[in-house]
């Protein structure tokens, strides 16, 4: 089966079409922190937790509950000789999801990082509006942390955030609130309802230097524009994705489906290194007219290079 992803370049604006081959001190030093949530950041720290998995399959794994305010025990639980991924899952999901399993899978498979999750999931199953209206204390909370971490001797530039969704969202926000600068953030279908293009409340490509988006559902439950460092857009990047109905009842697996394929298209390129390839393209239109079949060609997911 053939799969076309288009990929946007930021600032050359330049279309990329991908083709399946198979399927305390640390507050301090926040930038800035808004004053109505300040009073909510200590409680809403208390039901978050980061969950570390030691081992090189998501079955057999041993895994650690950490609170999300003992930074302490997280970098005592790094493995210095590797870098750190941390996925943040969507609203109305957990640790214990199919793609929160199937991602941690997929990269404690491969065995080159130490693998966490930025477990919010207590507050996640709040009604939509709520969570979105969170996701601003969430990422304070989760820039308190990092920041805590870099002053406890961790290398910011090991660290890689693959977020889903509202995740991606409130991965992409974290910026605001810390002064250190991320390296890579993997956006997987950013949250569309309840982000307004017209504000910066959203991830973009100020979030990290790298800033990698992969659209699977663009203008429905997925984000309606560029955003990103590199923009990837499997089939257009638009609905239906292969295997997906066009529509079905609102938030249900079946209307969800092709929100979801953005997660499963990155899992895949983690077990198999250039599973996308990804050609340079003006636009969507001209790579199926053969148009761009010299252009450069790189990899979509997790072999995305940082000069995309």
């Amino acid at each position: 089966m053939m799969m076309n992803i288009v990929y946007y370049k930021l600032c050359i604006v330049t279309v990329i079409i991908i083709i399946d081959l198979m399927l305390g001190q640390a507050s301090a030093q926040l930038k800035k922190t808004d004053n109505e949530d300040t009073k909510n950041i200590d409680a809403f720290a208390e039901q978050i937790q980061m969950i570390i998995y030691k081992g090189n399959s998501i079955y057999t794994a041993n895994v650690i509950n950490v609170p999300i305010t003992q930074p302490e025990v997280l970098y005592n639980n790094i493995d210095q000789g590797k870098s750190v991924v941390i996925y943040v899952h969507g609203v109305w999901e957990s640790p214990f999801n199919e793609n929160s399993q199937t991602i941690v899978g997929a990269h404690l498979e491969r065995g080159e990082e130490n693998v966490w999750i930025f477990d919010w999931s207590k507050l996640s199953f709040y009604d939509y509006e709520s969570a979105v209206k969170n996701s601003k204390i969430i990422a304070q909370i989760f820039a308190i942390a990092l920041t805590k971490l870099v002053n406890l001797g961790f290398n910011i530039d090991n660290c890689h955030l693959v977020a889903h969704s509202l995740g991606a969202q409130i991965a992409g926000l974290i910026w605001k609130y810390m002064e250190y600068t991320l390296h890579k953030i993997t956006g997987l279908d950013p949250a569309n309802p309840g982000f307004s293009q017209s504000t910066e409340d959203h991830i973009d490509n100020r979030s990290a230097r790298f800033v990698h988006i992969i659209h699977a559902d663009e203008g429905f439950y997925g984000f309606p524009t560029k955003i990103g460092t590199a923009d990837f857009y499997p089939n257009d990047g638009k609905r239906p994705q292969p295997g997906c109905t066009r529509r079905g009842p609102v938030y249900t697996p079946i209307d969800l489906c092709s929100h979801h394929r953005a997660w499963r298209y990155y899992a895949e390129s983690v077990k198999i290194f250039g599973a996308f390839r990804a050609t340079q393209c003006d636009n969507f239109k001209n790579y199926l007219n053969g148009n761009c079949l010299n252009n450069r060609v790189i990899n979509m997911g997790y072999g995305a290079p940082t000069n995309a």
